[in-house]
């Protein structure tokens, strides 16, 4: 009770907000996505799976656990629910096996006694974390199987919910199965609960590439056989700004330089179009035909893979900004492009030591950045062949996660 008046305090103090964001014009989910007016309804006598992933790293994560659920059941209903529009949007491009796909609404007990009523779920997976008391609550209530996946847990977090230990319970105990992505979030999950944690594996390490033809991807941006193309992968505010002044004495070496710039968030599309205006450079969206611009703004979801495919090299942002902490930067080498990434991943150690130990990435302050792309656009085939196999070396995490589950 206590815990949906809280639930209701936040409403309240974040509708200014929501109201702006929408007036902004940013993309958000409806007031009846929020408070769950269509729940989802499970057929009778089919296994019932709900996997929950909070957003689009998340949900890409899914995809090879799925893969494998399916494979055991055939018949079974599988919803996914996800609390971001982009989330839910990757979910419905690159999750095919699932049958259902809906916005998870606020935590409300009321909403997710009836939600667990009407679909009825055999299992409840979360994936990597997003975990929520009320819905973890009425599924156990109900007799369902939960598991936390591939399971993470940053430093803050830990020594936050050390204060409130009931609430740790609450979020994690009571789950039948608790799975992490390594040792050191095995330890923070056991320092706040006491019971025994699996270390499986990250699911991102097992994300399939896609079959994308080399050459074929470089020719439908017309680029000639020896044109180098550069992807610059999931930036925030300021760094797109901040990354091309850098990047920009490139063009006088490299005249015919192409760079894929892809921003995190899709609602800033059109933001960084205009930035690109402003700072003067030639550029084309996505789905126009490039002719000599210098600029690709990737401006449409699940183009990556072409993107990593064509480049000679990736730099992943959300790196050289103190406040995000790093993104998934071994995803460019499913497709054989060798990394290049800031100092701040603190949120994604276990990437950067993976990638670093590859040989075939390079982590460095910004102002060494220029210097680290001239120096490896010597080694690019060399450092190409190694990312590949680093990218296959460490899979086999959906596989352990899916006998855990199974065993649990």
């Amino acid at each position: 009770m206590i815990y949906d008046l809280f639930i209701v305090l936040f409403v309240i103090v974040s509708a200014p907000k929501i109201l702006w964001q929408t007036v902004r014009g940013k993309r958000l989910c409806t007031l009846r996505q929020r408070f769950g007016t269509r729940p989802p309804y499970g057929k009778p006598g089919l296994q019932k799976i709900w996997i929950h992933a909070v957003s689009v790293g998340e949900i890409k994560a899914a995809q090879p656990l799925l893969k494998l659920l399916r494979q055991r059941e055939p018949t079974a209903s599988i919803l996914v629910t996800s609390t971001t529009v982009t989330g839910l949007e990757e979910a419905r491009r690159s999750l095919s096996e699932a049958d259902l796909f809906r916005f998870l609404p606020l935590d409300f007990s009321w909403i997710m006694r009836r939600w667990i009523r009407f679909f009825s779920p055999d299992l409840l997976l979360f994936v990597e974390g997003d975990v929520w008391p009320n819905l973890i609550y009425q599924a156990k209530k109900a007799g369902v199987k939960t598991a936390l996946v591939s399971g993470k847990i940053s430093e803050r977090s830990t020594k936050r919910l050390s204060y409130v230990p009931f609430l740790a319970r609450r979020l994690y105990f009571s789950l039948d199965l608790l799975s992490t992505q390594n040792e050191e979030y095995s330890r923070r999950f056991a320092s706040l609960v006491g019971r025994p944690i699996q270390v499986t594996g990250n699911l991102k390490l097992d994300i399939q590439a896609s079959a994308i033809d080399r050459e074929t991807a470089r020719r439908h941006f017309s680029f000639a056989p020896e044109q180098i193309a550069l992807t610059l992968s999931c930036t925030h505010a300021p760094e797109e700004k901040e990354l091309l002044e850098t990047l920009s004495p490139l063009w006088k070496e490299y005249p015919d330089l192409v760079i894929f710039l892809a921003p995190r968030h899709p609602e800033r599309f059109d933001e960084v179009g205009e930035l690109l205006s402003k700072m003067g450079f030639s550029f084309c969206r996505w789905e126009e035909s490039r002719k000599e611009e210098q600029i690709v703004l990737v401006d449409a979801m699940g183009k990556l893979p072409i993107c990593y495919t064509a480049s000679a090299l990736a730099i992943v942002a959300g790196s050289f900004s103190s406040y995000v902490g790093g993104h998934n930067v071994l995803e460019p080498f499913l497709f054989g492009c060798p990394v290049l990434f800031g100092p701040n991943m603190q949120d994604q150690r276990e990437f950067a030591r993976l990638a670093l130990a590859s040989g075939a990435a390079w982590q460095g302050p910004q102002q060494e950045l220029a210097q680290a792309i001239r120096d490896r656009l010597r080694l690019s085939e060399k450092l190409r062949e190694s990312a590949k196999q680093t990218g296959d070396q460490n899979r086999g995490s959906a596989q352990r996660t899916f006998d855990a589950i199974i065993e649990t």
